[in-house]
């Protein structure tokens, strides 16, 4: 009787765990996270690890610094101006077909820029093929997780977004040691033939519409896609393409709007610069050999990996305090004031441990805005909130770099652009917090709470 008893157990045991694999994706939904963790690796990493490619190429075409920003600035531009061209081609196409194609992309800007007989072709061919390649890429290898992965979002978005970390950590090394031993043309040669490995990647994203499931998301996805094209029918082409780029996530939720203020100042102007910034300004202060300074991205890298994977950590122990928006907008204060005491260090070892608290500062940052996004607009939309608020991202990342290039040039200072940056992460992060506590208050008069202001990790996983 004790072993049929026994036996009854371990058999609902064993059902509990099923299903519990089931919410969670199963190995495919892991073996997702794993190809968004390849992706992010270079979508991100690259962008981390461009300073030796920038001293290259200022020194190889004799160019001032605001002229070589703007090659960062169009990448970024366009990597993130194209969100709801590429939330359309997801709806069209897949998912796993819209990445392959920014692999391809990406690879052939790659391979042509190392041809580039002067810093305008690097324009076109770094700056637009390379960011709308990865343009490509970046939405939908995050944004698809949510479709397989219920219960444990938060553990699987730390898991993809360290891949940005490891790629910073392994390319800046890399980059120079092929800069010293092919040439800046050479190196991107090789680098083209890596970033091709993203196709091993995409065959992973399978549409979620060809995928069988257990709960509702996907048939949910499914439905409303249903919906959206009998719309068409009946309204014009500019409501049909308001439609399929969901821009009526702006009306149905004022956080929304507020999330792409914030990542305008804060992530587009007070960041996308600061990797090459840093690494210019760290060998006009001499504090090192050009190994020995590719190095402190290395490091930036490693720290970046600790922030990611410390934000399910922080949000579970203090989840009682902190919500996702406001871990947000802490992070973002104090990567500003970061970015302002930066102009004390004069050593290696003080801008090593700068390298060291930016990282994991930003790492933080970067990933919780993922966890915010899909705390207002649920899982389902997390891909076309992702392209929307990139767009947002771009303007304040084509406006950033140059202007902290220009600060310098005519200042002959970088500390100068530094605090420019720091003013930007700093306001940005006061928008997200004062929001949040207006719009808590409001709720308060109100009576009413909701998951849009709210935006806890827990609970949206609670709901999931």
């Amino acid at each position: 009787m004790m072993q049929r008893r026994q036996l009854q157990q371990n058999i609902k045991l064993s059902d509990m765990t099923r299903a519990d694999n089931r919410k969670n994706g199963g190995i495919y939904g892991w073996l997702v996270v794993l190809g968004s963790h390849i992706c992010c690796a270079f979508i991100f990493g690259v962008i981390q690890s461009i300073g030796p490619l920038f001293i290259a190429i200022q020194d190889y075409f004799d160019e001032t610094s605001s002229r070589v920003s703007w090659i960062i600035s169009l990448m970024v531009c366009i990597e993130f101006g194209v969100g709801p061209f590429v939330n359309i081609c997801v709806k069209k196409i897949g998912y796993r077909l819209t990445v392959m194609s920014g692999a391809a992309m990406s690879s052939i800007g790659l391979l042509l820029s190392a041809f580039a007989p002067n810093i305008e072709f690097l324009y076109f061919s770094f700056g637009f093929l390379v960011g709308l390649g990865h343009g490509l890429v970046n939405s939908p290898a995050i944004g698809i997780m949510a479709l397989y992965i219920k219960k444990r979002f938060a553990l699987a978005n730390a898991i993809a977004l360290t891949g940005s970390g490891i790629g910073a950590i392994v390319f800046p090394p890399l980059l120079q040691l092929l800069i010293d031993s092919y040439g800046w043309r050479g190196a991107l040669i090789v680098f083209s033939a890596v970033n091709a490995h993203m196709f091993v990647s995409a065959s992973l994203f399978k549409s979620p519409s060809l995928q069988r499931t257990d709960h509702g998301e996907n048939s949910a996805l499914n439905v409303e896609n249903v919906d959206k094209k009998s719309d068409i029918k009946n309204h014009g082409i500019i409501q049909t393409i308001r439609q399929l780029c969901d821009c009526g996530l702006f009306i149905k939720y004022p956080s929304f709007v507020v999330v792409c203020i914030t990542v305008f100042f804060g992530i587009g102007m007070g960041f996308h610069g600061v990797p090459a910034h840093a690494i210019a300004r760290a060998k006009v202060l001499k504090v090192g050999t050009p190994q020995e300074i590719s190095f402190l991205a290395s490091a930036l890298g490693i720290s970046s990996i600790l922030g990611r994977a410390t934000v399910p950590v922080i949000l579970y122990l203090f989840s009682r305090y902190l919500t996702s928006s406001r871990l947000f907008g802490i992070a973002l204060i104090l990567t500003g004031v970061a970015y302002i005491v930066s102009g004390l260090c004069k050593t290696y070892v003080s801008y090593m441990a700068f390298s060291l608290v930016f990282g994991f500062l930003s790492g933080i940052f970067l990933t919780v805005i993922v966890l915010v996004l899909k705390d207002i607009v649920s899982g389902v939309m997390l891909t076309a909130a992702l392209s929307l608020y990139a767009p947002f991202l771009a303007t304040g990342g084509l406006i950033g770099p140059p202007c902290a290039g220009f600060i310098y040039d005519e200042t002959g200072d970088y500390n100068n652009s530094f605090y420019f940056y720091g003013i930007a992460a700093v306001m940005a992060g006061l928008i997200i917090l004062i929001s949040e506590f207006i719009m808590n208050e409001r709720q308060m008069k109100s009576g009413t709470v909701g998951n849009d202001v709210e935006m806890k990790v827990v609970e949206s996983e609670n709901n999931s």
